[in-house]
């Protein structure tokens, strides 16, 4: 099949399993919005593109670049108006046009107009009956499943297919209009604290730009900047670069992004935006746009690439064209520099861009090929999970993503082995400021296992190397008023950092309100979900990192002070749960002990640690023995003690389910699972707002509510969406395959069309529809069902309802 046959077949893949933003869609429901101290992008976000740590930037569903992550933690929004498509027609009998590709004035409006989006591909329809042919906007980024080096390259491909509509002559004209955006830094703040634009702004000095033409048929602009550290720390170069067969291509060099104050009509100011696009609009050409000059500290400056073509009757063959963002440094907020990791496989002189963009030309058809390849197999094994979770995996460029090589700076000291770090925030607000945080990596690591299980395993690494990592430095946690070390040896810390501070370095920055030293379920969630990722990988575990578990585990042992198998909660906040107060023992964290000690006997036997095995088996039957505890006859209790003791809580098997998907089946048994959970589908689901929005974190019968604990409303009263893909995956597992798909069903429905929160999922909604923490890591978890279609099991891949 040629590559343009196979774009017959990848827009109709994308178009009946991807996300769609249908012509004329509305709003979300009244009352989806962001709640207080929540950052919101707004109902149209699209996927960023760029590669895994970026720079980062993101189109949105209708047309415009809205979203920005040049540096890796640092998130903007901001509509910029200097990045855009163009698009310019002539037919035989005179008729003449000028559009922008958006949504919008001087663009289209929504009836002419679709998206589809199955991640990594997306795809703009531009059928408008003024215009005498189709044009279809496709781009991606090469994020390819199991190839770290590929996806990490900064690049992006757009291509623009016309389709006539009849036989007549037509000349059409696509441009690619993009700022130098060299220089630009956002403010280090977080995204909900912001107001005003962001760009332009006091970063333009020295930016250049300079042609690039090749014999090739190629044609570009490349923009630079000029620095007085260029040697040591290269502001990189971006290239914009055109192909296509039988386009006459063209080049605006450099002009101003804006306009300036000179008394006449801006369209009239050459070297400026507004005369560049009137000169494609009218046809007349870029003739003069050959001249570059060094930009004052005000003065932003684009450059535009182009291409025109006559069309008889056939479609000729697309345009193309590759941005490519060179930008090999990154600083994180305590000046720390790092080199991005794509930087191992181009260098790192930042004068890549063109050459980057050339590859990324050469390779479009292997990189689409194998891109289909993957999407297909996916589709194949699950075709009910799969869209959803292929298209949340966007959350893998849109994630604050660091993908690091090596620093620049080195630490003085430094536990780690690895010099490369891959990390994605828990999320952008306050509060969730943090790479990899530990409690919410235990449900997103399914993701990064089947997909990129080498970062999967960087990522592990990493907090196995942290066990014997110690940080003694003091310093007050608000919640107790004492002074506390910011981490203990045995502990694994709550994240590898911030990137306002030294993250990768300076570990375990959660430590100021609460004391993440003293939490519960980090440890045993880590020896369940590493475990989870090696099986996943076909690998076994070895001595060295099982040594490091045992010491992880004495640590959870150590806090158990009455030897039950589990620690009890103490301590307001002790674990992921943070805003409710957990007293006594939690179903949530004895099940993740419970599924570690089983873990652990495995794993002791499988290293011939006879002791070991006898040790972890008599932890496993005390912690059966305590989780038995908090069963009622009907449901495990959220808390032994406490306000949620007649609770149920939506993920509190996460630690048994987690261990089923390792083949480990008898942790619970099977019928007080089935019975628990058609509990929890009752009261946490079908009796919140009847189902519409998916399942309460925690719920009891007869309560419409609970007051919050501690500070802010968060966690009671809203729906967990990690948590509810937990339920989603242990309501299938253990056999209530229906009622996972009334869960899923309902999520889907909110998150995608009544609230539109696609590639921004949050952490939580409310019954309003009130969202908070965009961009979360946890919904992650819905990976964790893809997981589950590797092993037999109680079901098999189709969801076949088996017999209960």
């Amino acid at each position: 099949m040629s590559l343009e046959n196979d774009r017959d077949a990848r827009f109709d893949r994308t178009h009946r399993h991807g996300l769609l933003y249908a012509p004329g869609q509305g709003e979300p429901a009244a009352g989806a919005c962001a709640r207080e101290r929540s950052h919101d992008d707004g109902p149209d976000c699209g996927p960023f593109l760029g590669g895994l740590g970026g720079p980062n930037y993101a189109r949105d569903l209708k047309g415009r670049f809205s979203r920005w992550q040049l540096e890796p933690g640092r998130h903007g929004y901001q509509d910029i108006d200097a990045a855009f498509f163009m698009l310019r027609w002539r037919s035989s009998n005179g008729g003449v046009g000028y559009r922008r590709l958006h949504e919008g004035a001087g663009g289209f409006d929504p009836p002419t107009r679709s998206v589809a989006i199955l991640y990594p591909l997306v795809v703009e329809t531009y059928d408008d009956p003024a215009l005498p042919f189709v044009l279809t906007l496709e781009y991606f980024s090469p994020l390819l499943p199991g190839d770290e080096a590929v996806s990490a390259l900064p690049v992006t491909l757009f291509s623009a297919h016309i389709e006539p509509r009849g036989m007549e002559a037509l000349e059409v004209a696509v441009g690619f209009c993009w700022p130098n955006l060299l220089g630009w830094s956002l403010p280090p703040m977080t995204p909900a604290r912001r107001e005003g634009t962001l760009w332009p702004n006091q970063s333009h000095a020295g930016q250049v730009h300079r042609d690039a033409r090749e014999a090739d048929g190629r044609l570009g602009v490349v923009q630079t900047r000029e620095t007085l550290d260029a040697d040591t720390a290269p502001p990189g170069e971006v290239a914009l670069v055109a192909e296509g067969a039988g386009w006459e291509l063209s080049r605006a060099l450099t002009f101003k992004a804006d306009q300036n104050a000179l008394g006449r009509s801006d369209s009239t100011q050459r070297y400026t935006i507004a005369h560049m696009e009137a000169a494609f609009a009218d046809g007349s050409g870029w003739e003069g746009y050959d001249q570059s000059w060094s930009a004052h500290w005000h003065e932003p400056l684009a450059g535009a690439i182009g291409g025109r073509i006559l069309v008889k009757g056939e479609a000729p063959a697309p345009i193309h064209f590759a941005l490519a963002m060179d930008v090999p440094v990154v600083r994180f907020g305590m000046g720390r520099r790092w080199w991005r990791a794509y930087t191992d496989s181009v260098g790192r002189r930042g004068t890549n861009g063109y050459r980057l963009a050339a590859q990324a030309l050469d390779a479009r058809g292997d990189w689409l090929e194998r891109i289909g390849a993957w999407q297909d197999s996916l589709l194949g094994s699950n075709r009910e999970l799969a869209p959803a979770a292929i298209n949340q995996l966007g959350f893998l460029t849109g994630g604050g993503t660091a993908y690091l090589a090596e620093a620049l700076d080195k630490p003085e000291r430094n536990g780690f082995r690895g010099q490369s770090h891959f990390g994605l925030l828990e999320g952008f607000d306050s509060g969730y400021y943090y790479y990899n945080t530990l409690d919410l990596w235990a449900y997103a690591a399914p993701a990064l296992s089947l997909t990129y299980p080498r970062l999967a395993e960087s990522v592990f690494q990493d907090f196995i190397d942290t066990i014997a990592m110690t940080d003694e430095r003091r310093r007050i946690v608000y919640r107790t008023e004492t002074m506390e070390p910011m981490l203990a040896r045995g502990k694994l810390p709550h994240d590898l950092g911030s990137p306002p501070e030294d993250p990768f370095v300076r570990l375990n920055g959660y430590v100021m309100r609460d004391d993440p030293n003293l939490w519960k379920d980090h440890n045993p969630a880590f020896i369940v979900a590493f475990s989870l990722h090696r099986h996943i990988m076909g690998q076994p575990v070895e001595a060295e990192a099982y040594a490091a578990l045992c010491e992880a585990a004495a640590f959870t042992i150590a806090q158990d002070i009455h030897g039950e198998g589990a620690p009890r909660h103490s301590d307001f906040g002790d674990s992921t749960w943070d805003n409710l107060d957990m007293r006594g023992h939690s179903t949530y964290a004895t099940g993740l002990c419970l599924a570690a000690w089983a873990v652990m006997e495995r794993l002791a036997t499988e290293q011939g640690d006879i002791e070991g095995e006898r040790r972890y088996a008599e932890l496993r039957a005390r912690a059966a023995e305590t989780l038995q505890t908090l069963w009622t006859g009907t449901f495990y209790r959220t808390n032994s003690d406490g306000k949620y003791r007649n609770a149920t809580q939506a993920d509190s098997l996460f630690g048994p389910w987690q261990a089923l998907l390792m083949g480990i089946d008898d942790l619970v048994p099977p019928d007080k699972a089935r019975v628990h959970l058609m509990q929890v589908f009752e009261t946490n689901f079908l009796a919140f707002e009847d189902g519409r929005f998916g399942p309460l974190l925690v719920a009891e019968p007869g309560l419409a509510g609970y007051e919050g604990d501690g500070g802010e409303e968060l966690q009671v009263n809203e729906v967990l969406v990690g948590s509810g893909y937990v339920l989603a995956g242990c309501l299938r597992d253990w056999g209530l395959v229906e009622d996972a798909r009334k869960v899923l069903q309902a999520m889907s429905r909110h998150h995608d069309h009544v609230a539109r929160l696609q590639f921004r999922t949050p952490a939580a909604w409310d019954g309003q529809g009130r969202f908070r923490a965009p961009l979360n890591m946890r919904p992650l978890a819905l990976w964790a069902m893809m997981a589950g279609d590797a092993r037999a099991g109680p079901r098999d891949k189709d969801w076949k309802k088996r017999d209960e």
